[in-house]
């Protein structure tokens, strides 16, 4: 009797993942077809959700990957940090006085167009898998 697919590495799933193409000729077994098939189906039937039961799962979505990826965390620290110093001092910093001075529409247009073909080509490419 072979394994859980979930608990299983090999060259078919990727951190529980199945991946497009493994590469392999070797056929699966029928349980881990039922196994694979049963997530699907789950999968399925929670796309029938509203949008709010849908964000709570944790399970087979990328929340997983956001909890654990320290970038997140690091980048939100550094956020909260910056927020904290900026209300407890009581000066306002040169380099500040001075970026109110900058036209910062310009940059916003940039990175708004920017976002746009960034989003465009991220769709593309979930659209080839």
């Amino acid at each position: 009797r072979s394994a859980p697919p979930q608990a299983r590495t090999d060259e078919r799933r990727q951190n529980g993942v199945i991946k497009k193409d493994s590469g392999s000729q070797e056929d699966l077994s029928f349980q881990d077809l039922a196994s694979i098939e049963k997530e699907r189906r789950q999968l399925l039937l929670r796309s029938e959700l509203p949008f709010w039961r849908i964000l709570s799962y944790y399970r087979g979505t990328s929340l997983r990957a956001v909890v654990s990826d320290s970038l997140v965390w690091t980048t939100l620290l550094i956020y909260v940090w910056i927020r904290w110093r900026a209300n407890t001092i009581d000066y306002v910093p040169a380099a500040v006085a001075m970026m109110e001075k900058t036209n910062v529409n310009i940059l916003g247009g940039f990175l708004s167009f920017f976002l746009v073909l960034f989003v465009n080509q991220t769709n593309d490419r979930f659209l080839e898998m």
